[in-house]
C-alpha cells in the first residue's frame, strides 16, 4: 500500500520527505543523509519521523548526531 515517512523538526515543520509512494508488504529501509529538501545540512538535534500506511500512523523520535 501507500506508505509515507517524512522527517520533521520539533516545532512539527516537514524537514524532508524520504518516501511517499506504493510499497510491497515486508521489512524495508530506509536512510535519511541529515539533508532537508534543499539539500542543506540539518542541525545537530531531535527530529520526528512520521511514517504513515494506509490504516497505520506511528511517530518515533530520532537523534542527528554530526
Amino acid at each position: 500500500g501507500l506508505v509515507s515517512l517524512a522527517i520533521y523538526n520539533t516545532l512539527g515543520q516537514n524537514v524532508r520527505t524520504r518516501l511517499d509512494a506504493p510499497i510491497q508488504a515486508g521489512r524495508h529501509e530506509v536512510v535519511w543523509d541529515g539533508q532537508d529538501e534543499f539539500g542543506q545540512t540539518a542541525s545537530t538535534g531531535i527530529y520526528l519521523c512520521g511514517l504513515l500506511t494506509g490504516s497505520r500512523q506511528q511517530t518515533m523520535k530520532i537523534l542527528l548526531v554530526k
